[in-house]
């Protein structure tokens, strides 16, 4: 059942902006590469204050934990400052949050409104993997996140409504149990009701104040299919099956509320079923089809003297989720299909104060409110080896390598690596030629005096689909650039031929004017960048001469950060006589390629590297280098869908 469940979720498709199938887009954060999905994304720092959500340490009850990573929250027994989950290292505050909305909720018994905000954080890390070969989401460590507040904002639902005879709040009667007061809740974007709380496991380890954050205990969610109000001998239908309140049991000092006396039906009316569920409990059956009825018996009344006017509220239930403190989740369904699963990898946190106010005696400063919920796969041993790859937009299908579901099994939000905005459309080309025999202009409109660079090594620079060159600023651009060099030529130095439009529209080529230094300029699409240009002997023997062409193209990686690649080639050019009068390549010894954000920090890069800007070094060889170029730094896009 497990796999038909997700396999239902892997025919979805997300399109930005548009729907696909079944999917739409809920939330999304963005980073550069090499940078974290932090607070303050776009910058590569994740230790500063302006990029983390801190811990929660000694703060009064008035205060919230909306600003508090849920990365770093107490184990059970335990509260904030003391001993934290341990899955995570230093930049465990490091996160994105994604507000999804608040909901706005009432205690109808107890009169009081509350407000629950909703929210997803993430913590990818993006990078290139040379393994992969790819742009790579580190460690996507996911958490869906409720808090609670109440009118005044307080954040939390108080486990009791009401005092108990030793004036604190920690325990009370059922019926001033916020657990049985059907408080709506929204859950993975549906609509649930806060069913059972129990504050027991978390009433351990509390400072002495009494007003701080602790974990434990456990609380359990339902989803209703009606609620009603049954006198006796009333029905209410229940899948295939009937529901009859026959009566309610007396009072005892075990069961001071009674027990309500139900019976099941079939659709022949026949009696399949009966028992006392015990007021604010759960009663189970399952039928001989498979259906689980699943029954919630809240409040009842009990008449001596009018028997006929005994009732008791009673919710029929599709499904209910457990949790508990530092577990994984369980989920039990009505329909046979879903059943009852564990969620694999996926636990609970729930986090419980203190009142602060008016409570006395010696229980007075024990958890006695619901502070949030939290759902996170921070257990999920797979996790930390876990490499996100880009889903690839429209194209993609929705996978383990792409995507991680938030709850496997009851899935209703999805966690995805998008793709890189924007995409890589140009392409710049640094060719090494032989030689060149092409007639070149004195003029940048290819007319008048014009002479033969004949037969001379050069290095071609040429842009495709967007990327354009020019030799200074302010100068005339062009799609093409051929360095000549070096040393005995027609053109000895650093000149530059830039390609041209003749008057009737064909290509034609011109000498640029003569830059002092040694490089020209390039626009990739958000900016010019100066590429540099060196050649340095190395040997000569005096037919044979090896240079190193060095070429320096520095990219604009965002935020005011710059980075480079360097190209290295080594060939060997011998000199063929006076009567040719030429430099002719022999063979190239090698090119080799670096790149580095920092100088002091360059390393090695083969073919399919990806810069931090999002250059993809699509192709290296002795003769050509190309560099798939981005209209601008590449943002990774994480999208939250369902």
């Amino acid at each position: 059942m497990a796999s038909e469940r997700l396999a239902l979720i892997l025919v979805v498709l997300l399109a930005l902006g548009s729907l696909a199938y079944a999917a739409s887009l809920v939330s999304s954060v963005h980073t550069y590469i090499s940078d974290y999905a932090d607070k303050t994304p776009f910058n590569r720092v994740y230790n500063t204050s302006a990029d983390k959500y801190d811990n929660m340490s000694y703060v009064t009850y008035t205060s919230s934990g909306r600003n508090y990573s849920p990365f770093a929250l107490p184990l059970k027994g335990n509260y904030w400052g003391g001993n934290m989950i341990t899955y995570w290292g230093p930049d465990r505050y490091a996160v994105n949050k994604m507000v999804l909305g608040n909901n706005t909720s009432t205690d109808q018994y107890a009169g009081i409104k509350y407000t629950e905000e909703i929210r997803v954080w993430a913590a990818p890390y993006t990078y290139y993997d040379s393994v992969l070969k790819k742009v790579v989401a580190k460690h996507p460590y996911l958490a869906y996140d409720m808090e609670f507040s109440d009118k005044f904002g307080n954040p939390y639902i108080p486990v009791c409504t009401a005092k108990n005879a030793s004036d604190n709040w920690a325990t009370c009667s059922a019926p001033d149990n916020s657990g049985n007061h059907r408080i709506p809740v929204v859950f993975m974007g549906e609509n649930w009701v806060l069913n059972e709380v129990d504050i027991s496991e978390s009433q351990t380890g509390i400072p002495a104040d009494g007003i701080n954050f602790t974990a434990g205990g456990a609380v359990t969610l339902a989803k209703e299919i009606s609620f009603s109000t049954l006198h006796v001998n009333q029905t209410i239908p229940v899948g295939q099956y009937v529901l009859k309140f026959v009566d309610v049991t007396v009072p005892t000092e075990n069961l001071p509320f009674g027990a309500a006396v139900i019976e099941i039906y079939d659709a022949n009316g026949q009696k399949v079923y009966d028992t006392r569920i015990a007021a604010y409990n759960r009663m189970l059956w399952t039928a001989p089809n498979g259906y689980l009825v699943i029954a919630r018996i809240y409040h009842t009344h009990y008449s001596e003297s009018e028997p006929d006017s005994r009732w008791a509220q009673i919710a029929i239930q599709s499904a209910y989720v457990e949790l508990r403190d530092d577990e994984r989740l369980r989920f039990t369904f009505a329909d046979p299909a879903m059943g009852t699963f564990y969620v694999p990898f996926w636990h609970a946190k729930l986090i419980w104060k203190n009142r602060g106010d008016d409570s006395t005696g010696v229980n007075a400063t024990l958890p006695d409110s619901l502070s949030r919920i939290v759902i996170h796969n921070a257990e999920d041993i797979y996790i930390p080896g876990t490499k996100l790859q880009e889903l690839g937009g429209m194209t993609g299908t929705p996978n383990a390598s792409n995507t991680i579901q938030i709850l496997p099994g009851y899935a209703k939000l999805n966690f995805s690596f998008y793709q890189l905005q924007p995409a890589a459309n140009g392409n710049l080309l640094v060719q090494s030629t032989d030689w060149m025999d092409q007639k070149v202009y004195n003029s940048s409109t290819c007319t008048g005096n014009w002479t033969m660079a004949i037969n001379v090594s050069a290095l071609i620079f040429m842009a495709q689909n967007g990327g354009r060159f020019a030799t200074q600023e302010n100068g005339t651009y062009s799609d093409l650039i051929a360095f000549v060099g070096p040393g005995r030529m027609l053109f000895p130095g650093y000149w530059f031929m830039m390609r041209g439009k003749t008057p009737s529209g064909s290509t034609c080529y011109y000498l640029a004017p003569k830059n002092n230094t040694p490089g020209f300029l390039y626009d990739p699409g958000d900016g010019w960048q100066r590429i540099t240009l060196n050649i340095s002997s190395i040997t000569y023997n005096g037919t044979h001469s090896v240079y190193q062409f060095k070429i320096e193209i520095p990219e604009n990686a965002g935020n005011s950060q710059m980075a480079k690649y360097a190209l290295y080639y080594n060939r060997t050019i011998r000199y063929a006589g006076p009567i040719e009068s030429r430099f002719i390549l022999n063979h190239t010894t090698y090119t080799q390629v670096t790149y580095g954000m920092n100088p002091e920090q360059t390393y090695l890069v083969n073919a399919g590297h990806i810069s931090d800007r999002g250059t993809i070094m699509s192709f290296v060889s002795p003769y050509s280098t190309i560099f798939n170029e981005r209209a601008a730094p590449a943002k990774a896009m994480y999208v939250l869908w369902k």
